[in-house]
C-alpha cells in the first residue's frame, strides 16, 4: 500500500488492519508491503500526526474472495 503524508512538523505514522484494534508504527511515507488480509472485507487505515499533535487518517475498504470470474 502506498500513501503520502506531508507536514512541516510531521512526527509519526502508523497503520491498522483491524479498525484500530491494533496498530503498527512505520516510517512516514514508507511503502507498506507483505500485508495479508485473508478472505473477506477489510479496511486498511493509515494515520499520521505532527508535533502539535494534529492527527489525520485515510483508509481504503476492499473485499477479497475466492470466487471465479474475470473476464
Amino acid at each position: 500500500m502506498e500513501y503520502a503524508a506531508s507536514d512541516t512538523n510531521l512526527q509519526s505514522c502508523w497503520y491498522s488492519l483491524d479498525s484500530g484494534s491494533s496498530n503498527t508504527t512505520i516510517q512516514c511515507n514508507q511503502t507498506i508491503s507483505s500485508l495479508d488480509s485473508g478472505i473477506g472485507t477489510f479496511t486498511w487505515k493509515v494515520y499520521s500526526n505532527d508535533s502539535a499533535n494534529n492527527e489525520n487518517a485515510s483508509s481504503v475498504t476492499f473485499t477479497v474472495s475466492t470466487g471465479g470470474g474475470g473476464g
